[in-house]
């Protein structure tokens, strides 16, 4: 599968190790060359855009106060691709008591585009970490 991730990290880096397709994405695409020269990986950096362009799909992962701009510049480019998203809110509690949960505003933002929240839970486990326990067969 072509993966387009819009704010790199490690989900990208495991799929790419897996054999997926990504491009990771950047304004500046050449400070991604860490993650493109993993070893074993099939991935390649450019830009936002071009990251879209690539992807069957594309992984979202900004933090929640980039999501407004991103979604009115990049909302048509998207089209009907599924987006996942990873941003959480901001956690202040002034702020939490005035803001609707999350999915209004990605529908909002994010008019007519699929999206899916994904990874957002807390980091307690990693993928690469679940992925080793269900090799050796072990059950969470």
């Amino acid at each position: 599968m072509k993966i387009g991730i819009v704010g790199s990290g490690q989900f990208g880096k495991l799929w790419s190790q897996a054999g997926h397709q990504v491009l990771f994405s950047s304004r500046h695409p050449q400070k991604l060359a860490e993650l493109v020269e993993q070893p074993g990986g099939a991935a390649r950096a450019g830009t936002p855009v071009e990251s879209i362009a690539f992807g069957d799909v594309v992984l979202l992962s900004k933090p929640f106060a980039a999501l407004l701009d991103f979604g009115r510049s990049m909302t048509e480019a998207l089209g009907r691709k599924v987006l996942f998203e990873t941003a959480n809110r901001p956690t202040a509690d002034a702020v939490r008591r005035s803001c609707r949960g999350t999915g209004p505003y990605l529908r909002e933002w994010f008019s007519g585009v699929p999206i899916v929240r994904a990874f957002n839970s807390g980091w307690d486990r990693t993928p690469a970490t679940e992925a080793q326990a269900l090799e050796r067969g072990a059950a969470r």
